[in-house]
């Protein structure tokens, strides 16, 4: 096993790590998840691109990134759901979405085309930033520093940040799918 694909491992592991924080003490221990999310976030960006640089490339990279990615950031959206900050429907589709493109590129994979189209780098990036947010916010909130007048405009802003990363999720989803679907 390469050093490309022990990062995509330890970042699926990561994700669970992640939600136990999140989780543990009510809480109170945001702070450690939201450091075990940019870490594990760094090893998104530091596998591919070892990866490319010393040919390092390998099908169980191929299937596992993508896997370990979505892993990551639905842990997050399914416990900021479960702790009442979304609607369980926002999820849902940003999970489809995810599902349906990552089974699109499993099943494209070694036929030719299994890399992520610029959109959906880019959607990755985005929901990256709104999850180190969100977690911020967590973070903040149960910190001895949180001013209670705070949390009617830090739930406004979470909010309508995940309905951006909804509106992303979907434009990206129909660019990649109307990519994979056409003739060629």
């Amino acid at each position: 096993m390469n050093l490309p694909n022990i990062l995509t491992v330890f970042r699926f592991l990561l994700s669970f790590v992640m939600v136990f924080f999140i989780f543990k003490d009510e809480g109170r221990w945001a702070w450690i998840a939201l450091l075990i999310f940019i870490v594990a976030s760094l090893t998104d960006l530091a596998d591919g691109k070892i990866a490319r640089k010393y040919n390092l490339i390998t099908v169980f990279g191929a299937l596992m990134d993508p896997i370990a990615d979505k892993t990551l950031t639905l842990c997050a959206f399914i416990s900021f759901w479960k702790l009442d900050l979304l609607p369980g429907l926002w999820v849902a589709v940003v999970a489809a979405r995810d599902i349906t493109v990552t089974g699109f590129r499993l099943f494209h994979l070694g036929k030719g085309d299994p890399s992520s189209s610029a959109s959906g780098k880019g959607k990755t990036v985005f929901q990256m930033v709104y999850i180190i947010g969100v977690l911020g916010f967590l973070s903040a909130y149960n910190s001895r520093f949180w001013v209670p007048e705070w949390e009617g405009g830090a739930l406004m802003a979470v909010r309508g940040g995940m309905i951006v990363v909804v509106l992303i999720v979907l434009w990206s989803g129909i660019e990649v799918l109307r990519g994979r679907l056409k003739p060629r």
